[in-house]
């Protein structure tokens, strides 16, 4: 079998306001709450055989406004939350880094913070994902250019149905299940196995 062939897709999720509520610069692993619909699409997408991979900026620790370890005990109740709902991710990756941090040590232009698509090209080579079969779903402009630019289909969510933007993803979507739907209806939809 050909390297190619040996590729699967993958969705890259952002994670505040995609999967679960986006408290702003969350730090508390009781605000962890899922969106409706987000453990109902996470489900579809992986019984379909999508990788599932999020890729989230979390600009909140260079800014000084949560701590590493705030942040660890966010992203465990995620974790731990997930699995118990039977879903279990590919990967999952932050980006920290911010032009104008204030905690010195995140304080850099990364190419892995969306916009830029840095986070989906290394979980892309990680996972051998094949980027033209694949998708990014979330809710910020930055989500859908940091998709564009990886060469991957894209489905912003968002409460209306088209906003006022000079961005244009592919689909819009009102949840993470709609968008999963989406996906699996898509023409030209590939499933892995």
């Amino acid at each position: 079998m050909s390297e190619i062939a040996k590729r699967i897709a993958g969705v890259f999720l952002d994670r505040d306001g995609t999967i679960i509520e986006d408290v702003s610069y969350i730090n508390d692993p009781a605000d962890v709450k899922f969106l409706d619909g987000a453990i109902a699409g996470l489900k579809l997408l992986s019984d379909a055989g999508f990788a599932l991979i999020v890729v989230s900026n979390q600009s909140g620790l260079a800014r000084g406004l949560i701590t590493e370890e705030q942040f660890q005990a966010v992203h465990q109740r995620f974790i731990d939350l997930l699995v118990e709902n039977d879903i279990i991710l590919t990967d999952c990756l932050y980006c920290p880094f911010y032009n104008d941090a204030v905690v010195e040590k995140y304080r850099l232009d990364s190419p892995d913070r969306k916009p830029a698509p840095g986070m989906i090209i290394k979980a892309a080579k990680r996972h051998n994902i094949y980027l033209p079969h694949s998708f990014m779903i979330g809710d910020k402009d930055d989500d859908i250019r940091a998709g564009q630019s990886a060469g991957v289909r894209t489905i912003k969510i968002t409460k209306q149905d088209g906003e006022n933007s000079d961005i244009k993803p592919d689909f819009f979507a009102a949840n993470l299940m709609e968008a999963a739907k989406i996906i699996i209806n898509c023409e030209g939809f590939r499933k892995n196995g």
